[in-house]
């Protein structure tokens, strides 16, 4: 016969959902971040998207990013794809192209537009 729970080990054996899920997120902050996943960030942020190519076999072989003019980013590779992935910074809905997550978006330093320099000014 089991002996029955104090209240305290009662709460404490369980992880709280909520609490688990504020650490994970506030926790992104401190991730460090290569410049080139940094500008495939920003750029998902603004509502690029990251197309997975295939070979016929259904095995990624390559990613494609577009912004949202059209324009091909050359600093999305298959290396920093999977890295953002990995961290779950990016992900694909019902099959469509990654896009930016919470968790993605979070991670980012906040800038008014990447774009633009102050020497641009």
């Amino acid at each position: 016969m089991s002996r029955p729970y104090s209240e305290k080990e009662r709460v404490s054996s369980r992880p709280e959902v909520g609490a688990f899920r504020y650490a994970s997120i506030s926790g992104l902050n401190s991730l460090n971040i290569s410049k080139a996943q940094q500008r495939t960030l920003h750029a998902l942020a603004q509502g690029a998207r990251i197309e997975p190519v295939r070979d016929d076999h259904g095995r990624l072989i390559d990613v494609d990013c577009f912004t949202r003019d059209g324009w091909r980013l050359s600093d999305c590779d298959l290396g920093v794809f999977k890295s953002l992935k990995k961290r779950r910074l990016i992900a694909s809905r019902g099959g469509g192209p990654y896009r930016i997550t919470r968790e993605g978006a979070v991670s980012l330093r906040s800038q008014l537009d990447n774009r633009v320099t102050a020497r641009g000014w």
